[in-house]
């Protein structure tokens, strides 16, 4: 018996050798299309986080365009006390409060006449409110990193 394999026994063929190169310039050349798909996805997402963002801070406004009082915030939450002016010729104002609160990584929107909550802003990592004279700062962090800041100025109206 002989004790030296010889180069066919213990190497690669030259049509392995070659199919196992297409494979690998196969699995390379696929990459860049990988990453674009990527990119594409994380662009979307993003677009949609923004959507959802600026629709909420609408809703938020509007909400503080008839604010009567607003509470101390904490971190995480800020109540507010709202006027409705939709008497329906009655007369009668009508006062609202609601709880905008930071909790399970969503902001959620409670009234206090029920104990309803409405969810308003999903995907967050961190969400904080601060009052300073009339400006309301909301800081958000999404889950992506994404940071944004908002100041409202929010004039106190006396009843």
């Amino acid at each position: 018996m002989c004790k030296y394999k010889t180069m066919s026994e213990s190497g690669f063929t030259l049509p392995e050798a070659l199919l196992q190169l297409v494979i690998f310039l196969l699995v390379m050349s696929s990459i860049p299309q990988i990453y674009a798909w990527y990119s594409k996805i994380s662009e979307s997402f993003l677009g949609t986080q923004t959507i959802a963002y600026e629709l909420f801070l609408n809703e938020f406004r509007n909400d503080l365009l008839n604010v009567i009082e607003i509470g101390t915030p904490t971190n995480n939450s800020v109540e507010i006390l709202v006027k409705n002016n939709e008497s329906g010729g009655s007369g009668n104002n009508y006062y609202y409060r609601y709880n905008y609160r930071f909790s399970n990584k969503r902001i959620s929107k409670s009234y206090d006449t029920s104990n309803g909550m409405n969810i308003m802003l999903t995907g967050l990592k961190k969400a904080t409110f601060q009052l300073n004279d009339e400006r309301l700062t909301l800081n958000t962090e999404f889950k992506n990193q994404m940071r944004k800041e908002r100041i409202i100025v929010v004039p106190q109206k006396e009843e």
